[in-house]
């Protein structure tokens, strides 16, 4: 498995009320989206990594039922 056969399962806000916007990662190979300043000092700590290969941001919806109630959840990044 590479990068390239990942894909973000939705697309990042681009509100503009928030710290949005694309980095381009070395490491994936492509531009990720990040929604906060948190995530995109969470992406550069990635990038510095040796031991991460890639990432992806908004990786897979799951889809998940609690207490009888159904309910989706997207984790920010998966890490490789």
């Amino acid at each position: 498995m590479n990068s390239s056969d990942l894909k973000p399962a939705r697309k990042t806000s681009e509100n503009t009320d928030y710290n949005t916007g694309t980095y381009y990662s070395e490491k994936s190979k492509r531009n990720i989206q990040y929604e906060s300043g948190i995530e995109y000092s969470f992406i550069l700590k990635l990038e510095s990594f040796p031991r991460i290969k890639f990432f992806v941001e908004q990786p897979k919806t799951i889809e998940y039922t609690r207490n009888n109630k159904s309910d989706r959840y997207t984790p920010d990044f998966a890490v490789f």
